[in-house]
């Protein structure tokens, strides 16, 4: 039987004959380790960055998406592809009782550019001067576009961007350029602690904001993305969903489309 000793110098003697494949697992395992590690922490980052941004919303909102989303998951097969959400849904859930305001939203694909300066991260919203109230939304400086701009190529810059496209200042009364057209900048949002989030491509800071009906315009068939409701103040948004459902039942599958609190979108996170 082979003693102790034997052993010990066997197993450096495999080391040395074999010291490349040794520590090539060895960094195998640190790799496989630290990634398993950063994952978790971009996941952990990413649900405390989403989950503040859906709080910052506010209470008194309900959210359509277009799609049905199961119970405790954020994304469904039907999600992908067309959204049937319309004005004349909008309109409908104007109409029920309690319901404050309702704005449709588009996410519109493209890049944001000002001479040598570009943006590419930043999401590009087209909706109505309605979000801004629901928003609270804050100027740094400019102002926001209003129902007599509507028609016009015109944007609202967030914090972000604008520190990526105009580094020296602020972008009011300039023209980005975007996916080929000009658009003059209105105002600049303030900034807020989430811009600074290594998350916060996607979040409502890092954004620039185009009239809804000038982008329609331009490009005949956008979608609706979002419609987003605020309820009366003394109001709960969950007693409307049923009400809410039912007037877009009437127009639309059920399938279709999803009515959420932002406890419902918490759960999703």
């Amino acid at each position: 039987m082979a003693t102790f000793p034997t052993n010990v110098r066997s197993a450096f003697r495999s080391l040395r004959e074999q010291w490349q494949r040794s520590l090539l697992s060895a960094l195998g395992i640190m790799v496989g380790s630290t990634a398993i590690i950063l994952l978790v922490s971009i996941a952990t980052g990413v649900q405390k960055d989403i989950s503040k941004q859906v709080t910052d919303l506010g209470v008194n909102l309900l959210i359509i998406l277009p799609g049905r989303i199961d119970e405790g998951s954020m994304f469904s097969a039907s999600m992908i592809g067309v959204s049937y959400l319309s004005d004349k849904d909008v309109e409908s859930i104007k109409s029920v009782p309690g319901v404050l305001r309702a704005v449709p939203i588009s996410f519109v694909g493209g890049g944001i550019r000002f001479g040598e300066n570009s943006s590419p991260s930043t999401l590009v919203m087209a909706t109505k001067p309605d979000w801004f109230q629901m928003r609270n939304m804050k100027l740094a400086s400019g102002r926001l576009f209003e129902d007599a701009d509507v028609a016009k190529p015109v944007c609202i810059v967030g914090g972000v961007a604008n520190k990526k496209l105009f580094p020296k200042g602020d972008g009011v009364g300039k023209q980005i350029d975007y996916n080929g057209a000009k658009y003059e900048v209105l105002g600049v949002t303030a900034d807020a602690e989430t811009e600074n989030s290594l998350f916060s491509i996607g979040s409502f800071e890092n954004v620039v904001y185009i009239p809804l009906p000038y982008m329609k315009s331009k490009l005949p068939k956008l979608q609706y993305d979002r419609i987003m409701v605020q309820t009366q103040p003394d109001k709960d948004p969950g007693s409307l969903v049923k009400a809410v459902d039912a007037k877009l039942a009437q127009r639309l599958d059920r399938e279709s489309y999803s009515v959420l609190t932002q406890q419902d979108l918490l759960k999703l996170v």
